[in-house]
């Protein structure tokens, strides 16, 4: 599990720009994408080089990419802060 610090997302159209990118890699199980934090969580096994590739594709900066624990994952979607939650099919 992986969370993405990326900047130049502003709108809701930011977001599914985001989501559809690293939607469309295979090994990415579900994604999750913050408006308000400026972040991607995301579930899979997928090189972090891959990921910022994809997004910097859309015009976005990947700022970091870090490991997350599960429970951090699921605690969140629990929550239900997500601007945009996905899960892929």
């Amino acid at each position: 599990m992986k969370r993405i610090k990326i900047e130049g997302m502003m709108c809701d159209h930011c977001v599914n720009a985001v989501t559809k990118a690293l939607n469309g890699i295979e090994g990415i199980n579900e994604v999750k994408v913050k408006l308000e934090e400026k972040e991607a969580l995301i579930k899979g096994m997928v090189s972090e080089e891959i990921l910022k590739e994809a997004i910097e594709k859309e015009g976005y900066t990947v700022v970091s990419i870090e490991n997350i624990d599960d429970s951090e994952f699921e605690g969140e979607k629990k929550s239900g802060i997500f601007s945009k939650f996905f899960k892929k099919k």
